[in-house]
């Protein structure tokens, strides 16, 4: 805006001149004209005042195509007269980057009508992004002056979904030499354990005795039957540690890699807890999966954590702050370059047989005894685990 009144008035001084120099009428008309022509520009501007109207669209991102996501930005004119330049700043922030960045965009409007403006994101990798709209200025046609635009809906935040792959080789191993001791138990099905209690129901014929609930009954007036609770194994655990970086292929094939190792135990039937560490809170977070709808669960709550330090592992916190755990099988997906997380694992896995997925380009080539640490390159699929050394 300031170019263009700094150019309007080179372009009056240069039309003042020229008309005293040749003391032409057809040039004093020009002048003249000239200067009655940021008046009208004014009166322009102001009949755009509270017209405009900016707000955010649906983002769109199309994880089979290496682009960035993009969100329309929808620009209504309620006027009757078009806008200039319609001046748009936001800003996008990456989430698991904690990252935030300040963009610009320009468009116009005709008037009594609706644009939409795609702007990139600048995000091509799964997580969440938040849009905010800072500051909407809405120009004449010559420039020369602004009005505020309203903002109807100033922020978005949406989620890029991960590709959850499937896997064509279970890398669950039945493991006999570790001992679990659970104490979770079914909250749908009932069992045989009498240490729980998981309901009453009216007495059927076959019920044993020793299982009637003479309390019940004897308020009732009719038999009841306690259902004793069903003991629920968790025989693995998934580890993930999210390192910072700026590489998003490493960080989509991170997240591509834990959710389809974590969807596929849970499609094989085999009961397992994720566990991350919440960078925000400095705490160890925890799910127990059990079904391919408790995945995408627990995926919004992952997103919702920025990305980690390098010296923050997942491993040592969650081994001291729950040292009576036990597993049959550990899973271990983490895009750090060093060894703090894997080092921490091997002294604290006790029995369970370990598979490590590391998210690297070099790898640490480490695989000894039932110790297994399958090297994931950025761009493979968490499919290619079975050609990365996944249990047969």
């Amino acid at each position: 805006m300031h170019k263009n009144r700094i150019l309007y008035c080179i372009y009056l001084v240069i039309i003042f001149y020229v008309s005293m120099i040749y003391n032409n009428y057809g040039l004093y008309v020009v002048l003249a004209v000239s200067f009655l022509l940021p008046v009208a520009a004014l009166l322009y501007s102001l009949l755009l005042w509270h017209k405009v109207h900016v707000s955010w669209g649906m983002p769109e991102y199309d994880p089979q195509k290496n682009e960035p996501a993009r969100v329309g930005l929808l620009i209504r004119n309620n006027g009757f007269l078009p806008t200039g330049d319609i001046l748009v700043r936001f800003s996008v922030t990456d989430v698991q980057k904690n990252q935030s960045k300040k963009r610009k965009t320009k468009t116009a409007v005709a008037g009594h009508s609706t644009g939409i403006s795609a702007v990139s994101a600048e995000f091509n990798h799964p997580g969440n992004v938040s849009c905010r709209i800072l500051k909407v200025r809405v120009c004449e046609p010559l420039g020369l002056f602004c009005v505020t635009g309203n903002i109807t809906v100033s922020e978005v935040s949406f989620t890029i979904m991960p590709m959850v792959a499937d896997i064509a080789v279970t890398p669950f191993r039945h493991n006999p030499y570790a001992y679990i001791e659970e104490e979770e138990y079914s909250k749908v099905k009932p069992g045989d354990d009498p240490s729980e209690l998981f309901g009453t129901r009216e007495y059927r014929p076959g019920d044993r005795r020793n299982r009637i609930h003479w309390a019940l009954t004897a308020k009732q007036d009719e038999l009841i039957v306690k259902e004793l609770g069903l003991p629920e194994e968790c025989a693995s655990l998934v580890l993930f540690d999210m390192v910072k970086t700026d590489d998003d292929d490493e960080i989509a094939t991170l997240f591509e890699t834990v959710f389809s190792l974590s969807a596929h135990l849970a499609a094989q039937s085999h009961r397992h807890r994720f566990a991350w560490f919440n960078e925000n809170s400095g705490v160890i977070c925890r799910q127990t999966v059990e079904t391919r709808d408790d995945v995408f669960t627990v995926i919004p709550q992952v997103f919702s954590c920025p990305l980690a330090g390098r010296d923050r592992s997942v491993v040592p916190l969650y081994f001291a702050e729950h040292p009576r755990e036990r597993f049959r099988n550990i899973f271990y997906v983490t895009n750090a370059g060093d060894r703090l997380g894997l080092d921490a694992l091997h002294a604290a896995r006790e029995d369970a047989y370990v598979d490590c997925y590391v998210i690297s380009k070099n790898g640490t080539g480490r695989d000894e005894g039932e110790w297994r640490e399958n090297i994931v390159r950025p761009m493979y699929l968490a499919e290619d685990f079975s050609e990365k050394g996944g249990a047969q």
